[in-house]
């Protein structure tokens, strides 16, 4: 899939990364904007690519991108007022926490519990990305299992899914998001339906434990559905039951809580 990151500093990176820069012959330097607007044009290229069809360097040299163009060569003056202007229409979200309390969490005093007592644990139903495309554009989002925006790949007309869960990626690295609205989803897509009664506060606290627990996965060892029901965590307890009341309140309690 073709996807690419502005690194402002300097980076080390894994393997199958490649690194694009301007050319000097174009004399202009590679900036944020510059840089978010390029993403954006590589990114709409993903639906060539595929994991059978990686977008290796060999195609990313012969695969054309359309920028705008002023006396036959790119525009970068356009693209950086462009990226400027939506930037200048941007609402940048409340620094305060809802609570003005600092809670301390004494992770010593946790107690570990099973996953599958929390939470009702099952796949999602499959729905391709072609099919998609014909309910056309819409508001419920699309669930993959990318590591990044929450797993959402785009927003569509059509939903097979319940929101107010936790979906985690099974195909490798058991990566946990919150879900609040309805949704479909792709393939090796869990939901994690809650036993008790959970809100978008508990369920920030939660996804984060869960996501601490990526290290034991990997390609050859998939966070996979039967793993995820063996799975115990340790979470704040209060009666020898998990205390989602502090699990809220500590979320509260941080800065930009109030945009969650």
């Amino acid at each position: 899939m073709a996807r690419a990151f502005y690194q402002e500093k300097d980076f080390t990176c894994s393997h199958s990364i490649n690194i694009l820069r301007i050319k000097k012959e174009f004399k202009q330097d590679i900036t944020e904007n510059i840089a978010m607007f390029l993403n954006t044009v590589i990114y709409r290229e993903r639906n060539r690519f595929s994991y059978g069809r990686k977008w290796r360097i060999e195609r990313m040299i012969k695969t054309p991108i359309k920028l705008p163009v002023k006396n036959r060569q790119p525009d970068w003056q356009y693209m950086e007022n462009y990226i400027k202007a939506i930037k200048n229409k941007i609402n940048y979200p409340e620094q305060k926490p809802i609570i003005n309390k600092k809670i301390e969490l004494n992770i010593d005093s946790w107690k570990k519990f099973n996953l599958n007592n929390l939470f009702k644990i099952k796949g999602s139903k499959t729905t391709p990305l072609l099919e998609l495309e014909e309910y056309g554009a819409g508001k419920y989002p699309f669930i993959t299992t990318q590591a990044t925006n929450n797993g959402v790949e785009g927003f569509y007309n059509f939903y097979t899914e319940e929101g107010n869960v936790l979906t985690i990626d099974s195909a490798v690295i058991g990566y946990c998001s919150y879900q609040p609205e309805k949704f479909s989803a792709s393939d090796h897509v869990e939901k994690l339906i809650p036993k008790f009664k959970m809100n978008k506060y508990v369920a920030m606290f939660l996804a984060t434990i869960l996501n601490l627990e990526q290290y034991r996965y990997n390609y050859g060892r998939k966070c996979s559905q039967d793993r995820i029901k063996r799975i115990k965590i340790k979470l704040p307890a209060k009666n020898g039951q998990p205390d989602f009341d502090l699990m809220e309140n500590f979320i509260k309690s941080l800065s930009f809580s109030k945009n969650i």
